[in-house]
């Protein structure tokens, strides 16, 4: 989904059900009904979309965004993420975390909230952060983190396995920073404001 000019408010795609009815026979017939099975991945630049399907963006779990606002309006549209790579996005969910299985991958603005507008709980397997600021109520990585460029995470808690900050790259934590082991590089600053 690709918008026609970097206005995502001008650009909005609504990912809906074409097709209802309370006949299972109808149900059976109709190829569009229910979760979407599309397996490739999804790439969504300069839009707002509203995920109303189950399963909206398929079930590959491979998310990227561009300059998008993406909007989770009935539970379980977002789906299962194994992969994300997002860049100034905002994300709402109808829940109050996020879970990517796998990689997640932040540059620019990106900001995560429930539908409620509180922040929410964030969690990866892995973390790489290049010239971003992530807002989330906490960030908890299960593997590594990276970080290149000059990055904020603004979170009550940030914990991750390993974390790894390229040579001049920056990290400003707002909240608590907790990291099995940390390799910090030539030039590189890190801060965190936490207890």
């Amino acid at each position: 989904y690709v918008g026609d000019s970097d206005n995502k408010a001008e650009n909005v795609v609504t990912i809906k059900q074409l097709f209802e009815s309370n006949q299972e026979s109808d149900k059976k017939k109709d190829r569009l009904d229910l979760a979407n099975d599309y397996k490739g991945a999804t790439t969504v630049t300069n839009v707002t979309l509203y995920l109303e399907r189950e399963t909206s963006l398929g079930a590959s779990g491979i998310l990227t965004a561009d300059n998008a606002n993406i909007v989770e309006v009935k539970d379980g549209a977002l789906g299962t993420l194994n992969k994300i790579d997002f860049t100034n996005t905002a994300l709402t969910t109808t829940g109050t975390s996020l879970k990517v299985a796998g990689d997640a991958t932040f540059a620019g603005e990106n900001t995560l909230r429930s539908d409620s507008g509180e922040t929410i709980a964030f969690e990866a397997g892995t973390l790489k952060i290049t010239g971003a600021d992530l807002t989330a109520s906490s960030v908890n990585v299960t593997d590594n983190s990276t970080v290149s460029g000059k990055n904020t995470v603004t979170a009550n808690t940030f914990t991750t396995q390993g974390l790894t900050l390229d040579a001049s790259a920056t990290l400003d934590a707002s909240g608590s920073l907790t990291a099995g082991t940390a390799q910090l590089l030539t030039g590189t600053v890190l801060s965190a404001k936490g207890d």
